[in-house]
């Protein structure tokens, strides 16, 4: 009986050990951190490519009191043709997206499909060629029921390429 006693006590506190590293870990991910590996994101075709550098991000605890949030996703189209964003859009009505190109020229904001037309933009992307995709939070556009954790997504179509989406969540806190 006392070795059972004794095995109990053992798994119980390996578990209890295992709980905390995993806590720990998880602790240590969370919050503003970008993933410090590149994604590299399949246009579909062998020509072109997007280096994306991080394919998601962490706002973390995000007050609705602060009003909307940005973050810039860098797109790097590392292959030998250019790409062509055709549309542009969000997986909410509560995120919009920008393209800006490195001449300066701004397209959007882009929503979601539902809430307003989601133009054919037809973007050209050269090989070579880096653009930023702001992408703006608005946290209080749910109200109250908004609260806690959320997941949203900006969905580049690439026509018969596919489409690559960059993600985003953020603790929706009062």
């Amino acid at each position: 009986m006392k070795q059972t006693n004794y095995t109990t006590k053992t798994i119980i506190s390996l578990f209890i050990l295992l709980i905390l590293v995993i806590g720990a870990l998880w602790l240590k991910s969370g919050g503003k951190n970008e993933s410090a590996e590149a994604a590299r994101i399949s246009t579909g075709s062998s020509e072109g490519t997007f280096l994306l550098s991080p394919s998601r991000y962490d706002f973390g605890p995000t007050s609705m009191q602060r009003g909307k949030i940005e973050h810039d996703f860098v797109l790097k189209n590392d292959g030998a043709s250019e790409i062509i964003i055709v549309r542009t859009m969000t997986s909410c009505m509560c995120t919009v997206a920008d393209l800006i190109f490195p001449s300066g020229e701004k397209l959007g904001p882009f929503g979601m499909p539902g809430h307003g037309f989601i133009p054919e933009i037809n973007a050209k992307v050269k090989s070579g060629e880096t653009i930023t995709v702001r992408v703006t939070f608005d946290p209080a556009a749910h109200g109250p029921s908004g609260i806690g954790v959320i997941e949203r997504q900006v969905i580049l179509d690439l026509g018969l390429q596919g489409k690559s989406t960059l993600g985003f969540r953020a603790n929706v806190t009062p």
